[in-house]
Protein backbone atom coordinates (compact mmCIF):
# COMPACT_ATOMS: atom_id res chain seq x y z
CA UNK A 1 0.00 0.00 0.00
CA UNK A 2 2.89 2.45 1.04
CA UNK A 3 4.63 1.76 -2.58
CA UNK A 4 1.27 1.98 -5.06
CA UNK A 5 0.09 5.44 -2.40
CA UNK A 6 -3.07 3.49 -1.08
CA UNK A 7 -4.89 0.45 -1.25
CA UNK A 8 -4.25 -1.20 -4.96
CA UNK A 9 -7.39 -1.43 -7.12
CA UNK A 10 -6.96 -5.53 -8.11
CA UNK A 11 -4.58 -7.81 -5.95
CA UNK A 12 -4.89 -11.17 -7.40
CA UNK A 13 -3.58 -13.89 -4.61
CA UNK A 14 -2.18 -17.05 -4.60
CA UNK A 15 -4.10 -19.75 -2.66
CA UNK A 16 -2.81 -22.67 -2.72
CA UNK A 17 0.97 -24.15 -1.96
CA UNK A 18 3.14 -25.53 -4.74
CA UNK A 19 4.16 -28.59 -2.69
CA UNK A 20 4.80 -32.35 -2.94
CA UNK A 21 4.02 -32.59 0.96
CA UNK A 22 2.37 -34.52 1.98
CA UNK A 23 1.27 -35.73 -1.48
CA UNK A 24 3.73 -37.89 -2.19
CA UNK A 25 4.60 -38.87 1.52
CA UNK A 26 3.84 -42.31 2.73
CA UNK A 27 1.21 -41.31 5.38
CA UNK A 28 -1.52 -43.16 6.95
CA UNK A 29 -5.16 -41.70 4.62
CA UNK A 30 -6.27 -40.08 8.17
CA UNK A 31 -2.89 -38.73 8.67
CA UNK A 32 -2.39 -37.57 5.32
CA UNK A 33 -6.02 -35.62 5.24
CA UNK A 34 -5.01 -33.95 8.31
CA UNK A 35 -1.20 -32.97 7.53
CA UNK A 36 -3.29 -31.58 4.07
CA UNK A 37 -5.88 -29.95 5.36
CA UNK A 38 -3.39 -28.33 8.40
CA UNK A 39 -1.28 -26.66 5.46
CA UNK A 40 -4.62 -25.91 3.43
CA UNK A 41 -6.02 -23.86 6.06
CA UNK A 42 -2.65 -22.11 7.08
CA UNK A 43 -2.40 -20.91 3.27
CA UNK A 44 -5.94 -19.58 3.59
CA UNK A 45 -5.83 -17.13 6.91
CA UNK A 46 -2.31 -16.21 5.51
CA UNK A 47 -3.98 -14.86 2.37
CA UNK A 48 -6.95 -13.74 4.28
CA UNK A 49 -4.98 -11.41 6.82
CA UNK A 50 -3.16 -10.17 4.44
CA UNK A 51 -6.56 -9.03 2.34
CA UNK A 52 -7.57 -7.73 4.93
CA UNK A 53 -4.53 -5.66 5.53
CA UNK A 54 -4.33 -4.45 2.16
CA UNK A 55 -8.21 -3.41 1.38
CA UNK A 56 -7.68 -4.18 -2.57
CA UNK A 57 -10.87 -2.52 -4.35
CA UNK A 58 -10.67 -6.30 -6.20
CA UNK A 59 -9.25 -9.29 -4.94
CA UNK A 60 -8.57 -12.09 -7.51
CA UNK A 61 -7.98 -15.36 -6.03
CA UNK A 62 -6.39 -18.22 -7.81
CA UNK A 63 -5.51 -21.61 -7.12
CA UNK A 64 -5.04 -24.17 -9.54
CA UNK A 65 -5.89 -26.75 -9.10
CA UNK A 66 -2.96 -28.45 -11.00
CA UNK A 67 -4.57 -30.66 -13.74
CA UNK A 68 -2.28 -33.95 -13.76
CA UNK A 69 -2.88 -35.11 -17.88
CA UNK A 70 -0.09 -38.11 -17.41
CA UNK A 71 -1.46 -41.31 -16.95
CA UNK A 72 1.14 -41.86 -14.30
CA UNK A 73 -0.19 -39.35 -12.57
CA UNK A 74 -3.80 -38.85 -13.54
CA UNK A 75 -4.83 -39.99 -10.19
CA UNK A 76 -3.72 -37.29 -8.04
CA UNK A 77 -6.96 -35.04 -9.46
CA UNK A 78 -8.41 -36.93 -6.98
CA UNK A 79 -6.93 -35.16 -4.39
CA UNK A 80 -8.33 -31.98 -5.41
CA UNK A 81 -10.24 -31.11 -3.08
CA UNK A 82 -10.75 -30.53 0.44
CA UNK A 83 -9.01 -32.39 2.46
CA UNK A 84 -6.38 -32.26 -0.13
CA UNK A 85 -3.58 -29.57 -0.29
CA UNK A 86 -4.80 -28.08 -3.68
CA UNK A 87 -8.35 -25.78 -3.68
CA UNK A 88 -9.57 -24.24 -6.89
CA UNK A 89 -10.58 -21.06 -7.28
CA UNK A 90 -14.75 -21.59 -6.21
CA UNK A 91 -13.30 -23.36 -2.87
CA UNK A 92 -10.59 -20.26 -2.19
CA UNK A 93 -13.96 -17.77 -3.36
CA UNK A 94 -16.23 -19.24 -0.97
CA UNK A 95 -13.53 -18.99 1.70
CA UNK A 96 -13.03 -15.46 1.27
CA UNK A 97 -16.28 -14.53 0.92
CA UNK A 98 -17.36 -16.19 4.19
CA UNK A 99 -14.41 -14.55 6.12
CA UNK A 100 -14.77 -11.09 4.56
CA UNK A 101 -17.67 -10.60 3.58
CA UNK A 102 -17.60 -6.79 2.64
CA UNK A 103 -14.45 -7.24 0.46
CA UNK A 104 -15.30 -7.50 -3.53
CA UNK A 105 -13.42 -10.78 -4.72
CA UNK A 106 -14.08 -12.67 -7.83
CA UNK A 107 -12.05 -15.38 -9.77
CA UNK A 108 -11.31 -15.52 -13.51
CA UNK A 109 -10.71 -18.41 -16.30
CA UNK A 110 -8.71 -17.74 -19.13
CA UNK A 111 -9.87 -15.31 -21.27
CA UNK A 112 -11.33 -13.43 -19.02
CA UNK A 113 -10.86 -9.73 -18.64
CA UNK A 114 -11.55 -6.93 -15.64
CA UNK A 115 -11.79 -3.31 -16.62
CA UNK A 116 -10.24 -1.86 -13.28
CA UNK A 117 -11.64 1.86 -14.00
CA UNK A 118 -14.89 0.11 -13.75
CA UNK A 119 -14.34 -2.60 -12.03
CA UNK A 120 -16.94 -4.81 -14.62
CA UNK A 121 -15.42 -8.48 -15.36
CA UNK A 122 -15.90 -9.60 -19.04
CA UNK A 123 -16.31 -13.76 -19.31
CA UNK A 124 -14.86 -15.20 -21.91
CA UNK A 125 -17.96 -17.66 -23.65
CA UNK A 126 -15.82 -20.72 -23.87
CA UNK A 127 -16.38 -21.35 -19.88
CA UNK A 128 -20.25 -21.03 -20.33
CA UNK A 129 -20.76 -24.82 -19.42
CA UNK A 130 -17.73 -25.13 -17.28
CA UNK A 131 -18.44 -24.67 -13.38
CA UNK A 132 -15.86 -25.31 -10.96
CA UNK A 133 -18.38 -26.64 -8.57
CA UNK A 134 -19.00 -29.37 -11.01
CA UNK A 135 -19.30 -33.24 -9.58
CA UNK A 136 -16.12 -35.44 -9.28
CA UNK A 137 -17.38 -37.22 -12.33
CA UNK A 138 -17.46 -34.57 -14.47
CA UNK A 139 -14.26 -32.70 -13.59
CA UNK A 140 -12.70 -36.23 -14.07
CA UNK A 141 -14.12 -36.59 -17.39
CA UNK A 142 -13.20 -32.48 -18.16
CA UNK A 143 -9.19 -33.34 -17.67
CA UNK A 144 -9.67 -36.41 -19.23
CA UNK A 145 -10.81 -34.97 -22.46
CA UNK A 146 -7.75 -31.82 -21.98
CA UNK A 147 -5.41 -34.69 -21.64
CA UNK A 148 -6.09 -36.50 -24.67
CA UNK A 149 -5.48 -32.90 -26.39
CA UNK A 150 -2.63 -33.05 -24.76
CA UNK A 151 -1.29 -36.02 -25.56
CA UNK A 152 1.37 -34.81 -27.73
CA UNK A 153 3.24 -32.85 -25.43
CA UNK A 154 2.65 -35.49 -22.63
CA UNK A 155 4.36 -38.03 -24.88
CA UNK A 156 7.14 -35.47 -25.62
CA UNK A 157 8.15 -35.41 -22.24
CA UNK A 158 8.37 -39.22 -21.37
CA UNK A 159 10.22 -39.37 -24.77
CA UNK A 160 13.04 -36.63 -23.78
CA UNK A 161 13.30 -38.28 -20.62
CA UNK A 162 14.21 -42.46 -21.87
CA UNK A 163 15.09 -45.25 -19.14
CA UNK A 164 18.75 -45.34 -18.74
CA UNK A 165 20.61 -48.71 -19.02
CA UNK A 166 21.72 -50.58 -16.84
CA UNK A 167 25.44 -49.54 -17.72
CA UNK A 168 24.99 -46.29 -18.25
CA UNK A 169 26.83 -45.46 -15.00
CA UNK A 170 23.96 -43.21 -13.91
CA UNK A 171 25.15 -44.41 -9.72
CA UNK A 172 28.54 -42.88 -10.52
CA UNK A 173 26.86 -39.65 -12.07
CA UNK A 174 24.67 -39.56 -9.15
CA UNK A 175 27.80 -40.34 -6.66
CA UNK A 176 29.35 -36.71 -8.00
CA UNK A 177 26.47 -34.78 -8.24
CA UNK A 178 25.96 -35.13 -4.79
CA UNK A 179 29.43 -34.95 -4.14
CA UNK A 180 29.62 -31.56 -6.14
CA UNK A 181 27.05 -29.87 -3.83
CA UNK A 182 28.98 -30.44 -1.02
CA UNK A 183 31.10 -27.96 -2.48
CA UNK A 184 29.14 -25.20 -2.65
CA UNK A 185 27.49 -24.66 1.04
CA UNK A 186 29.35 -25.95 4.22
CA UNK A 187 26.54 -23.65 6.37
CA UNK A 188 23.90 -25.46 4.67
CA UNK A 189 25.64 -28.92 5.20
CA UNK A 190 26.36 -28.40 8.74
CA UNK A 191 21.98 -27.74 9.35
CA UNK A 192 21.39 -30.81 7.37
CA UNK A 193 23.49 -33.89 9.03
CA UNK A 194 21.11 -36.90 7.51
CA UNK A 195 21.17 -39.90 5.91
CA UNK A 196 18.78 -39.46 2.97
CA UNK A 197 18.16 -42.56 0.90
CA UNK A 198 17.40 -42.56 -2.76
CA UNK A 199 15.47 -45.68 -4.02
CA UNK A 200 15.67 -45.89 -7.96
CA UNK A 201 13.90 -47.73 -10.10
CA UNK A 202 15.09 -49.13 -13.56
CA UNK A 203 18.00 -51.34 -14.82
CA UNK A 204 20.21 -48.25 -13.83
CA UNK A 205 19.08 -47.96 -10.52
CA UNK A 206 19.63 -49.42 -6.96
CA UNK A 207 19.66 -48.20 -3.39
CA UNK A 208 21.85 -45.51 -2.57
CA UNK A 209 22.76 -43.40 0.79
CA UNK A 210 23.51 -40.30 0.92
CA UNK A 211 25.10 -39.02 3.95
CA UNK A 212 24.39 -35.39 3.53
CA UNK A 213 26.46 -33.57 6.18
CA UNK A 214 27.37 -32.03 8.94
CA UNK A 215 31.23 -31.69 7.20
CA UNK A 216 31.15 -33.51 4.10
CA UNK A 217 28.91 -35.80 1.36
CA UNK A 218 29.76 -39.21 1.00
CA UNK A 219 27.53 -41.42 -1.22
CA UNK A 220 27.27 -45.40 -0.68
CA UNK A 221 25.65 -47.11 -3.70
CA UNK A 222 25.65 -50.28 -1.93
CA UNK A 223 23.20 -48.63 0.97
CA UNK A 224 20.27 -50.12 2.50
CA UNK A 225 21.87 -51.24 5.85
CA UNK A 226 20.49 -49.98 8.59
CA UNK A 227 17.56 -47.11 9.10
CA UNK A 228 17.62 -43.51 7.06
CA UNK A 229 16.11 -40.42 8.30
CA UNK A 230 14.74 -39.84 4.70
CA UNK A 231 13.99 -41.79 1.70
CA UNK A 232 13.08 -40.94 -1.93
CA UNK A 233 12.19 -43.33 -4.31
CA UNK A 234 11.88 -42.44 -7.82
CA UNK A 235 12.00 -43.73 -11.24
CA UNK A 236 15.80 -43.67 -12.88
CA UNK A 237 14.67 -42.22 -16.36
CA UNK A 238 13.85 -38.66 -13.67
CA UNK A 239 16.30 -38.86 -11.57
CA UNK A 240 19.09 -39.11 -14.80
CA UNK A 241 17.50 -35.43 -15.69
CA UNK A 242 18.37 -34.33 -12.74
CA UNK A 243 22.07 -35.97 -12.71
CA UNK A 244 22.69 -35.11 -16.43
CA UNK A 245 21.32 -31.06 -15.82
CA UNK A 246 18.72 -31.82 -18.03
CA UNK A 247 16.05 -30.58 -15.37
CA UNK A 248 16.37 -29.37 -11.69
CA UNK A 249 15.42 -31.27 -8.26
CA UNK A 250 12.88 -28.48 -7.91
CA UNK A 251 11.27 -29.44 -11.09
CA UNK A 252 11.73 -33.23 -10.40
CA UNK A 253 9.88 -32.50 -6.90
CA UNK A 254 7.36 -30.39 -8.16
CA UNK A 255 6.48 -33.11 -11.14
CA UNK A 256 5.35 -35.46 -8.22
CA UNK A 257 7.23 -38.20 -9.55
CA UNK A 258 8.50 -39.37 -6.71
CA UNK A 259 7.59 -40.85 -2.95
CA UNK A 260 8.65 -40.14 0.27
CA UNK A 261 8.95 -40.92 3.57
CA UNK A 262 11.14 -39.43 6.55
CA UNK A 263 11.39 -40.10 10.01
CA UNK A 264 11.10 -38.42 12.63
CA UNK A 265 8.55 -36.70 10.48
CA UNK A 266 10.48 -33.17 10.68
CA UNK A 267 11.19 -31.01 7.98
CA UNK A 268 14.64 -29.83 6.85
CA UNK A 269 14.52 -26.74 5.18
CA UNK A 270 18.20 -26.82 4.26
CA UNK A 271 18.25 -30.33 2.72
CA UNK A 272 15.55 -28.91 0.40
CA UNK A 273 17.05 -25.41 -0.32
CA UNK A 274 20.48 -27.10 -0.86
CA UNK A 275 18.72 -29.68 -3.97
CA UNK A 276 16.49 -26.84 -5.12
CA UNK A 277 18.95 -23.92 -5.32
CA UNK A 278 22.18 -26.37 -6.40
CA UNK A 279 23.70 -22.82 -6.85
CA UNK A 280 26.84 -21.44 -5.33
CA UNK A 281 25.08 -17.22 -5.39
CA UNK A 282 21.94 -18.59 -4.26
CA UNK A 283 22.98 -20.43 -1.41
CA UNK A 284 25.49 -17.48 -0.08
CA UNK A 285 22.54 -14.86 -0.84
CA UNK A 286 20.44 -17.51 2.23
CA UNK A 287 23.22 -17.69 4.32
CA UNK A 288 24.14 -13.90 4.26
CA UNK A 289 20.25 -13.47 5.10
CA UNK A 290 20.20 -15.18 7.62
CA UNK A 291 22.99 -14.27 9.38
CA UNK A 292 22.10 -10.64 9.24
CA UNK A 293 19.29 -10.84 11.33
CA UNK A 294 19.78 -9.26 14.59
CA UNK A 295 18.59 -11.32 17.55
CA UNK A 296 17.75 -8.10 19.15
CA UNK A 297 14.78 -7.32 16.92
CA UNK A 298 12.24 -8.03 19.56
CA UNK A 299 8.59 -7.84 20.45
CA UNK A 300 6.53 -8.61 24.05
CA UNK A 301 4.06 -10.74 23.99
CA UNK A 302 2.11 -11.85 27.33
CA UNK A 303 1.76 -15.80 27.14
CA UNK A 304 0.10 -17.56 30.25
CA UNK A 305 0.79 -15.19 32.69
CA UNK A 306 3.89 -14.43 31.48
CA UNK A 307 5.89 -11.48 29.21
CA UNK A 308 8.03 -13.11 27.13
CA UNK A 309 10.69 -11.06 24.52
CA UNK A 310 10.65 -12.74 21.32
CA UNK A 311 12.40 -12.33 18.54
CA UNK A 312 10.79 -10.45 15.67
CA UNK A 313 11.35 -12.14 12.32
CA UNK A 314 10.52 -16.29 11.94
CA UNK A 315 13.87 -17.71 11.78
CA UNK A 316 12.91 -20.30 8.60
CA UNK A 317 12.61 -17.23 6.58
CA UNK A 318 12.53 -13.88 7.91
CA UNK A 319 8.51 -13.60 7.89
CA UNK A 320 7.49 -10.66 10.61
CA UNK A 321 6.09 -12.31 13.30
CA UNK A 322 4.14 -9.36 14.06
CA UNK A 323 2.03 -9.50 11.23
CA UNK A 324 2.42 -13.24 10.24
CA UNK A 325 2.84 -14.62 14.09
CA UNK A 326 -0.38 -16.51 15.98
CA UNK A 327 -0.07 -17.61 19.06
CA UNK A 328 -1.89 -21.28 19.46
CA UNK A 329 -1.87 -24.53 21.95
CA UNK A 330 1.85 -22.45 23.42
CA UNK A 331 3.07 -22.13 20.17
CA UNK A 332 4.00 -19.12 17.79
CA UNK A 333 2.80 -19.99 14.72
CA UNK A 334 3.90 -18.35 11.62
CA UNK A 335 1.58 -18.30 8.95
CA UNK A 336 4.17 -17.44 6.40
CA UNK A 337 5.02 -21.36 5.65
CA UNK A 338 3.79 -22.87 8.81
CA UNK A 339 6.60 -23.06 10.82
CA UNK A 340 5.55 -23.50 14.84
CA UNK A 341 7.86 -22.41 17.71
CA UNK A 342 7.52 -23.78 21.13
CA UNK A 343 6.92 -20.53 23.49
CA UNK A 344 8.58 -22.33 26.47
CA UNK A 345 12.11 -22.84 24.65
CA UNK A 346 12.00 -21.29 21.29
CA UNK A 347 12.76 -24.63 19.93
CA UNK A 348 10.79 -25.22 15.95
CA UNK A 349 8.79 -28.31 16.76
CA UNK A 350 7.90 -29.16 13.38
CA UNK A 351 11.07 -28.77 10.72
CA UNK A 352 14.74 -28.27 10.94
CA UNK A 353 15.12 -24.63 11.69
CA UNK A 354 17.33 -22.52 13.83
CA UNK A 355 14.91 -21.67 17.06
CA UNK A 356 13.38 -18.65 17.52
CA UNK A 357 15.04 -16.19 20.04
CA UNK A 358 12.45 -16.03 23.45
CA UNK A 359 13.09 -15.16 26.93
CA UNK A 360 11.25 -14.22 29.74
CA UNK A 361 11.05 -10.61 30.87
CA UNK A 362 9.89 -8.08 34.21
CA UNK A 363 5.89 -7.87 33.41
CA UNK A 364 6.42 -4.23 34.28
CA UNK A 365 8.71 -4.48 31.23
CA UNK A 366 5.35 -4.04 28.89
CA UNK A 367 3.64 -1.90 26.83
CA UNK A 368 1.42 -3.54 24.28
CA UNK A 369 1.08 -7.60 24.02
CA UNK A 370 -1.60 -9.90 22.46
CA UNK A 371 -3.86 -12.61 23.98
CA UNK A 372 -3.06 -15.95 23.24
CA UNK A 373 -6.22 -17.39 23.59
CA UNK A 374 -7.99 -15.05 20.67
CA UNK A 375 -5.39 -16.34 18.08
CA UNK A 376 -4.93 -12.75 17.44
CA UNK A 377 -2.07 -11.37 15.88
CA UNK A 378 1.45 -10.54 18.24
CA UNK A 379 2.03 -6.76 18.99
CA UNK A 380 5.43 -4.77 18.84
CA UNK A 381 6.35 -2.77 21.43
Amino acid sequence: MTEVGGPPSLMAVQMSGASWHPVCYDYPPDALAEVSERKRLAKFRAVTRLVRSVKPTLVLPYAGPPCFLDPALFELNARLHGPGIFPDQHEALAWLRERLPHQRSAYLLPGDAVRLGAGGIRRDPYWSSFDLDDTVEERRRYLQAYAERRRAAIDAVWAANPAPAADSGLGEAFRAHLESLATLSSYFLARIGLLVRFRVLGAAGGTWDAHLGPDSVRVDLDGGQGPADYEITVDARWLAGVVSGRTRWEELLLSLRISARREPDIYNDYLVGLLKHADLAALRAVEAFEAARDPKDTFLLEHDGRMLEVGRYCPHNGEDLTETGVVMDGRMHCLGHNFEFDLATGECRNARCDPLPVREVDPSYSCMSASPTTNSPVSTT
